[in-house]
C-alpha cells in the first residue's frame, strides 16, 4: 500500500509531483528523518522521534541514579575498593551511552541523507 497525502490524496510514489505539490506544504518529514510523512503542523508527534527522546531521558535518569550512589559513597565513607567500583560503573554508563548518542545520530545523518538524494533524484 503505497502512502499518499492527507490532504489532497496525491501518492508519494508520483515522485515530482508529489514534491512540487505535497511536500512542505501539506505533509513533513519527520524532524528525525525517519521514514514517516506528517501533516504539517504535526511535526513532533513522530512515534520513532518520541521513542528516541525517551530512550534519551532513561539513559539520563541511569547516568544521574549513578552520580547519585557516586555522592553517596563518598558521604558514607566507602572504601577505596568500593568507590572505584561506583566510579568504573558510571564510567562504564557515560561510555555506553555516547555510542548509543553516537549511533544514533549517525542513523539520523543517513536518512537525512538518503532524504536529500532521494528529493533531488525527483527534481
Amino acid at each position: 500500500m503505497a502512502h499518499s497525502c492527507a490532504v489532497c490524496d496525491t501518492k508519494t510514489s508520483a515522485g515530482k509531483k508529489f514534491i512540487q505539490s505535497c511536500l512542505n506544504t501539506h505533509e513533513v518529514v519527520c524532524l528525525g528523518f525517519h521514514n514517516t510523512l506528517l501533516r504539517k503542523g504535526c511535526e513532533d508527534k513522530c512515534h520513532s522521534c518520541k521513542n528516541q527522546a525517551e530512550s534519551e531521558e532513561r539513559w539520563q535518569k541511569s547516568l544521574e541514579i549513578q552520580k547519585k550512589e557516586i555522592e553517596w559513597g563518598k558521604k558514607e565513607n566507602l572504601s577505596k575498593k568500593q568507590m572505584k567500583e561506583l566510579n568504573d560503573n558510571f564510567d562504564k554508563l557515560e561510555r555506553e551511552y555516547e555510542d548509543w548518542l553516537k549511533a544514533t545520530y549517525e542513523k539520523t545523518w543517513e536518512r537525512q541523507t538518503g532524504y536529500y538524494m532521494w528529493l533531488a533524484g525527483c527534481k
